[in-house]
């Protein structure tokens, strides 16, 4: 699910406030992808490019350091049609690669930290800069590329990267350095070419404009993934769509995780009980009751740890159950059930 917004205040009301081109936040219902303002429209299509990287590396069973999640995304990111060619991997358009040419961040720090969003502006913009650099030319280096692939299994069967960069590189971090400043002030870049009488395009596509009431149940969804701080907003969101659409099951239960947020379980159990008997065959809205039942368990142990939550326990598993009934391909309500399996032996062994 793709949001795009027009203006900060908006932005910044129903998001996390990161100031931030764009981000993705992956759920196991969905992933959602946010374009600030920020962006400029000719460069719209590029940052969901680059998001939507993203989301195809949550779905890889290996787990990518950051420095190869980014720089992928960038060198994936810039497609340009000419002559019924797509040509991906171009060098970025926005300076990015002269924050790569004035290389401020040294290469085993790139491959090292995790955490780059902490760091200051400038470094951040050197760390997406040279993290495109390095990835364009391990992927477009014949002796470098297979050595990448080794260097991503190396990591997920448990080295540290420093013997995983030895390990699958054969060099250290200076000279790969040296190779990677060459291959930059090179005139032409390679890439990837891939004529369009190639690839297909879906045919069926609509365009709909949503009425006011919809917008606001897809900003109520947004606006929970923030929690607790933005919870009254999204109760407000989904009772202006439940105003025009009382049956509305997927805002109902919305509204319902507004209320499990602000920790008010007797009325988000209420609603989430409306929206089952509004659409008993729904498996979200049974899921979404499961978990304000279990969330409402672990809110009381809180409060009063030596009481059984196993009336709750045994409720929140039925309807994950039927949630998985509905949906067996849904990983969130397996999960879920695993969660209230586990605790429900816990209980168990208490009493």
């Amino acid at each position: 699910r793709i949001y795009l917004f027009s203006d900060w205040g908006s932005y910044f009301a129903y998001t996390s406030g990161r100031n931030m081109l764009g981000f993705t936040y992956p759920t196991l219902r969905t992933n959602y992808l946010v374009v600030s303002p920020g962006v400029y429209k000719a460069n719209r299509t590029r940052i969901i490019f680059h998001e939507y990287v993203h989301y195809l590396l949550r779905y890889q069973r290996i787990r990518f350091p950051t420095w190869y999640d980014e720089g992928l995304a960038e060198f994936m990111s810039d497609v340009r049609v000419r002559d019924g060619i797509a040509h991906v991997g171009n060098i970025p358009r926005e300076g990015i690669n002269a924050y790569a040419l004035h290389w401020r961040v040294p290469l085993q720090e790139l491959m090292a930290d995790d955490f780059v969003l902490d760091w200051p502006p400038a470094r951040i913009a050197s760390f997406y800069g040279q993290s495109w650099a390095t990835v364009s030319y391990l992927m477009s280096t014949p002796a470098r590329r297979g050595q990448l692939q080794a260097y991503l299994e190396h990591l997920n069967n448990g080295a540290t990267r420093g013997s995983a960069f030895q390990a699958a590189f054969g060099t250290d971090a200076p000279a790969l350095t040296r190779e990677i400043r060459r291959f930059l002030h090179r005139r032409r870049l390679p890439g990837i070419a891939v004529p369009l009488s190639e690839l297909t395009f879906p045919t069926d596509v609509t365009h709909t404009v949503l009425a006011p009431h919809q917008v606001a149940s897809d900003l109520g969804e947004l606006t929970l993934l923030v929690g607790r701080p933005r919870a009254a907003l999204a109760q407000r969101l989904f009772e202006t769509t439940l105003a025009h659409s009382p049956d509305d099951g997927r805002a109902r239960s919305g509204l319902a995780i507004a209320l499990a947020q602000q920790q008010r379980y007797a009325d988000a159990i209420a609603e989430a009980q409306r929206a089952v008997n509004t659409v008993p065959d729904s498996a979200q809205a049974h899921l979404d009751l499961a978990k304000i039942l279990f969330g409402m368990c672990a809110a009381g142990d809180a409060l009063a740890p030596q009481a059984s939550c196993r009336p709750l326990l045994d409720a929140a598993r039925g309807h994950f159950e039927r949630s998985v009934q509905l949906t067996p391909e849904e990983p969130e309500a397996h999960a879920g059930m695993g969660l209230a399996l586990a605790r429900l032996g816990e209980e168990r062994t208490r009493a």
